[in-house]
């Protein structure tokens, strides 16, 4: 019986889709905002879930290499980040419009980068919520220092580097991401359904 309730408010879904949403992600490298963003995907909007929009992905994109290629420094100046959240935010901006929600997974530093991502929503009238993953620099260390075929070309330099950027007013929700996953996207889940989000 539990089943046939499941499927049938599924069918229901499909029928009158819920409006859509766009949940930002954002952390410092290694913080486990990507993993994150996969994982609360298919939780959010019509099935089969939130279209995943990420930066890193982008940025490779923009530059013709394949997603496993290692970008040259040149390709994370502020002109090249601009022109790449520039490209999230038009294909954010198409999913939303057609009604498929959004999570945007970016590391998000600067308080303007974060203002744009919800001022997207905004702009299509969708509800937001930005969680930011946080875990200490140990933890960090350790994740990037274990990355193999990933998309991010940041490493430990990087790391250690963003660890000591100001990153301003943070207004989003702060997500403990040093545990384990399951316990991190349960915490995220937990927050995103007290907003109504999910």
């Amino acid at each position: 019986a539990g089943r046939a309730r499941e499927y049938f408010f599924r069918a229901l879904e499909y029928l009158a889709p819920p409006p859509p949403v766009l949940i930002a992600v954002g952390g410092l490298s290694g913080s486990g905002k990507s993993r994150l963003a996969r994982e609360i995907a298919p939780h959010l909007g019509a099935a089969p879930g939130a279209r995943v929009v990420r930066t890193d992905a982008q940025r490779k994109r923009l530059a013709g290499i394949d997603l496993f290629d290692r970008l040259p420094p040149e390709s994370y100046t502020p002109e090249a980040s601009r022109r790449t959240y520039d490209a999230c935010f038009d294909e954010a901006a198409r999913a939303l419009a057609a009604g498929q929600s959004v999570v945007f997974d970016a590391v998000s530093l600067k308080p303007q980068e974060r203002d744009g991502i919800e001022a997207l929503a905004g702009r299509h009238k969708a509800p937001f919520l930005g969680l930011w993953a946080d875990a200490p620099l140990a933890v960090r260390l350790e994740r990037v220092g274990s990355r193999r075929d990933n998309v991010s070309d940041a490493r430990a330099e990087v790391a250690r580097r963003q660890e000591e950027t100001d990153l301003g007013d943070m207004t989003w929700t702060v997500i403990d991401s040093s545990g384990t996953r399951k316990n991190t996207v349960a915490g995220a889940l937990a927050k995103i359904r007290d907003r109504g989000l999910a």
